[in-house]
């Protein structure tokens, strides 16, 4: 891009960018999410707890705080004259990846695309001949298409040339956004698997099918009738979430709009534009897979009544209980597994950890610098409070956790007196930012920051969510014309 072009030019390169990012993270989030799911069901507990215990920080922290992790160990790799090279004519460095690039691949993959169409659509008109129509159809476009040519990357001077070089930014966002929603796909892979009858299984056992003829006939497809609705709604929210991608300065769509902005100072136009684009991708997106499930759940989910796979964990599939040669070695695989992440960890947060000292001596350090950690953990914990005013916080941060701890179960106490205890953490948290029993000056919001105020706006937004969907999810049961597409805009 020029500096004298238009400003739509740059809007379609940043949309073009957002779109690069989700038809890259997508299917790897899927992929890696299916994988884990399956981990998790696993009959080898090794297996199963080592999978949770990767799906766990990863649910649990914020996608925002991923992207900086991971754009930190990218910025760490070496640089270009001493690129890593993990596959032949790929070139890994902290500039970004290198991988090999087609060119003049776009005309094969349409000709292939409108082959596969009209081997669809003649199917019944030419019967078995339709696949060697379409064969025939893709013989001819190879023959009059231009070649296809390979441009490899190579080590060229103080940098690399050649091939398709994505930045150390677009992978830090890939990279972030396909683990963060594949922690979210492999519970919801596990959660559909788990709901699939056990009577439909038993109907497939009894009907002679293999164990793999059971996956692949009885539980797959119910489970993906299952599992697609949340499935959509992380395809949809890695789109969203790729607007992060602005703190590790990527220039996706957002990006660019805010640049476009700061510049025209056409706050209202940008922004609606923004609103637009992103209403239209997820609409797209969410009309395609709603398309999807309609045309597969038409016939309904057959038998919805009964045990579930989850409340029977005796009824095995394709599982011999870890017993002989391959559960053995599988047992085996996973303890090495195990163990080298482990002392790859230890030896990090701990033998190479730098525990105090100055930033000299962490930038040269190999492993975790927690020295800073313990320098910056009054700015993590209170923000810019004053330090008067950071023991009341203190007393409401852990009276909040009390009283949500208690909320969701913890001590199993009856209903009465779990409100009463939940009304009693809130007294002691309005005690505490009201300045009794202390008798000093009442700690208002625009004093708040760093733990306090991320507690209070987390339960604060979840109150005020909860009885605003529990309205819009009956207005979308209401039978009205107008009353549906309200809730559903």
């Amino acid at each position: 891009m020029a500096p004298d072009d238009p400003y739509w030019m740059s809007i379609a390169a940043g949309l073009a960018n957002t779109l690069t990012v989700a038809l890259v993270a997508v299917p790897l989030a899927t992929l890696l999410g299916v994988g884990l799911g399956l981990l998790r069901l696993s009959s080898q507990p090794l297996a199963s707890r080592a999978a949770a215990l990767v799906i766990a920080p990863l649910r649990n922290t914020p996608v925002l705080l991923q992207l900086f992790v991971w754009y930190g160990l990218l910025l760490r790799l070496p640089d270009a004259r001493q690129a890593w090279t993990p596959l032949p004519s790929v070139l890994l460095s902290n500039r970004g990846l290198a991988l090999p690039a087609l060119h003049g691949w776009l005309p094969y993959a349409l000709a292939a695309a409108g082959a596969v169409l009209l081997g669809w659509r003649l199917r019944h008109r030419l019967g078995r001949a339709a696949p060697w129509a379409a064969l025939a159809a893709t013989t001819l476009a190879w023959a009059l298409l231009p070649g296809v040519t390979i441009d490899l990357p190579v080590k060229r001077g103080l940098g690399l040339q050649g091939g398709w070089q994505p930045s150390i930014e677009f992978a830090a966002l890939v990279i972030g956004l396909v683990v963060f929603h594949a922690a979210y796909i492999a519970d919801i892979v596990r959660a559909a698997v788990r709901a699939v009858p056990v009577g439909l299984v038993e109907a497939g056992q009894a009907m002679a099918l293999t164990p793999w003829g059971v996956l692949r006939h009885v539980v797959a497809p119910y489970a993906a009738r299952v599992a697609l609705p949340p499935y959509a709604n992380q395809c949809l929210a890695l789109v969203k979430n790729s607007t992060l991608a602005i703190a590790i300065s990527y220039q996706e769509l957002m990006a660019v709009i805010n640049t476009a902005i700061t510049q025209t100072g056409l706050a209202l136009e940008g922004i609606t534009l923004a609103v637009a684009v992103y209403l239209g991708l997820a609409l797209a997106l969410g009309g395609a897979l709603s398309a999807w499930n309609a045309r597969h759940a038409r016939h309904g989910p057959g038998d919805s009544h009964g045990a579930r796979l989850g409340e029977r964990p005796a009824l095995r599939l394709l599982a011999r209980e870890g017993r002989g040669i391959s559960g053995r070695l599988g047992a085996a695989l996973t303890v090495l597994l195990l163990a080298a992440a482990g002392w790859a960890l230890l030896d990090w947060a701990l033998l190479r950890a730098v525990w105090s000292g100055s930033p000299a001596t962490c930038a040269a350090a190999a492993g975790a610098c927690w020295a800073a950690v313990g320098e910056n953990l009054p700015l993590l914990l209170f923000g810019a409070m004053a330090p008067a005013d950071r023991a009341p916080a203190l007393v409401a941060c852990a009276a909040l956790l009390a009283g949500v701890a208690v909320a969701l179960g913890v001590g199993r106490l009856a209903a009465r007196p779990r409100l009463a205890w939940i009304a009693l953490m809130v007294a002691v948290t309005a005690a505490a930012l009201g300045g009794w029993p202390w008798g000093g000056s009442a700690i208002g919001p625009l004093r708040w920051g760093g733990l306090l105020v991320t507690l209070i706006l987390a339960i604060a937004a979840l109150l005020a969510a909860l009885p605003l969907a529990f309205g819009l999810a009956l207005l979308r049961r209401v039978g009205s014309p107008g009353g549906s597409p309200a809730a559903a805009g």
